[in-house]
């Protein structure tokens, strides 16, 4: 009985690891941009985001250190008109 109770505690347990996700997902290099211009896949519109998105839903289109820097390049993609 002992036994089937661990057992069925260590289960829970690990579980909620599985459950809980990755959180934020992460830039495929690793290093953490300041601001992404990224497409939305469903519409095409673009927008600055300051986290990464997810790439199921949006391309990212460039990332920069400063907000005014997104917002010039976004003004000026071909793709983001």
């Amino acid at each position: 009985m002992k036994i089937v109770t661990y057992t069925a505690v260590a289960l829970l347990l690990s579980a909620g690891y599985a459950l809980a996700g990755a959180g934020a997902p992460v830039p495929p290099s690793g290093e953490q941009a300041g601001f992404y211009v990224t497409r939305d896949l469903a519409s095409g519109k673009c927008q600055m985001t300051t986290t990464y998105p997810d790439s199921l839903k949006y391309k990212v289109m460039g990332t920069f250190k400063t907000g005014d820097e997104a917002q010039k390049a976004m003004a000026n993609m071909q793709d983001c008109k």
